[in-house]
């Protein structure tokens, strides 16, 4: 079981089911969650409607179906609410976990961590609960 907060990215199981309630234009199968009603429903960007829990799903990373996630490496990140945009704001538009191995640097502890993880939103925890800097992931749509 996978265990989602506010600010994890995911996917629905069924694109063509919730089409007529997503409000972008696009094909790219991933969304954030914006909240969690009840922990029966997510509320998620760029749709009208709350999404049951069992209509989505994590983003494996396997360079496919998470190639539209970025790193965000703005040291001011932290300090601007997510719906804003940081002054300086790097935002990189590689492949996001090269530059999450890259944070890590050479340290073999950290490195078999990544390996371990299956799934974005596991990166996206590391990143807010064990990095002291602060790094995001971003959805480029």
């Amino acid at each position: 079981m996978n265990t989602f907060r506010i600010g994890d990215f995911i996917r629905l199981k069924n694109l063509s089911k919730h089409y007529l309630d997503i409000t972008t234009l696009s094909d790219i199968n991933i969304f954030e969650i914006k909240d969690i009603i009840e922990d029966v429903e997510y509320v998620i960007t760029d749709c009208e409607t709350r999404i049951p829990i069992s209509d989505i799903e994590p983003i494996p990373i396997n360079g496919q179906d998470d190639k539209y996630i970025s790193f965000n490496s703005s040291p001011m990140a932290k300090y601007v609410d997510y719906n804003d945009v940081a002054p300086n704001m790097k935002c990189e538009t590689s492949y996001f976990l090269d530059d999450f191995k890259q944070i890590l640097d050479e340290d073999e502890n950290k490195q078999e961590i990544v390996q371990n993880f299956k799934f974005v939103h596991e990166v996206q925890h590391y990143l807010r609960d064990e990095i002291e800097y602060s790094y995001s992931l971003i959805i480029n749509k």
